[in-house]
C-alpha cells in the first residue's frame, strides 16, 4: 500500500476520490464533514474519529470505521483492517454510496429544510399574519418568502 500526503487539495474532488482506496479523517472537532460524504458517494470507505459530525456521516462497521479520537493505535487498527481486506473495502464502499444516496441527497435535504422553515412559521402564526407582522418592519421580506417558494417549486419541476 502507498500513502500519499497531499496537503491542501483543490480541484476535481471526484477524480481525487476515484484514485483513493480509503478516506481518513482523524479530526478532533467537525461539523458534518463533507469530505466523508463525498468519499462515500464515490464508494470510498472511511476511517474517522468518533466525534460529533462524523458519527452522523458514517455507519460504524457498515460504511466505514469510527475510531477513538486522539488514539493513534486505534486509528492504525482501523486503517490496517481496511488495508488488509479489499472485500471489506468494497462492501463498505458500496454501502457508503447507498447511505449517502438515501440520507444526504441534495433535493431531499432542501425539502426537509424548507419543511422545517414552514413548520416554524406556522407554529408562530398564520401565513397572512406573518406577512402583516414582519413585512412592515423588514421591507422586502415578503418578496423573499415568495421568491424562495417559487424557487422550490421550480427545483421540484426540474428534478421530476
Amino acid at each position: 500500500p502507498r500513502v500519499c500526503m497531499t496537503g491542501e487539495i483543490r480541484g476535481n474532488m471526484a477524480l481525487i476520490h476515484a484514485a483513493a482506496d480509503i478516506c481518513v479523517l482523524p479530526s478532533y472537532r467537525e461539523g458534518l464533514p463533507n469530505v466523508v460524504l463525498e468519499a462515500q458517494a464515490m464508494r470510498v470507505p472511511v476511517v474517522a474519529t468518533r466525534i460529533p459530525g462524523t458519527i452522523d456521516a458514517i455507519q460504524d462497521g457498515v460504511t466505514g470505521s469510527l475510531v477513538a479520537p486522539r488514539d493513534s493505535m486505534d486509528l492504525a487498527k482501523g486503517l490496517r483492517a481496511l488495508i488488509q481486506d479489499s472485500a471489506v473495502r468494497s462492501r463498505m464502499g458500496f454501502a457508503g454510496r447507498e447511505f449517502v444516496r438515501n440520507h444526504f441527497e441534495e433535493q431531499r435535504l432542501s425539502e426537509l429544510l424548507a419543511d422545517e422553515y414552514r413548520s416554524l412559521l406556522a407554529a408562530r402564526c398564520s401565513r397572512d399574519s406573518v406577512a402583516k407582522r414582519i413585512v412592515p418592519h423588514l421591507p422586502g421580506l415578503g418578496r423573499l418568502f415568495k421568491r424562495a417558494e417559487s424557487l422550490l417549486k421550480w427545483v421540484r419541476r426540474c428534478t421530476r
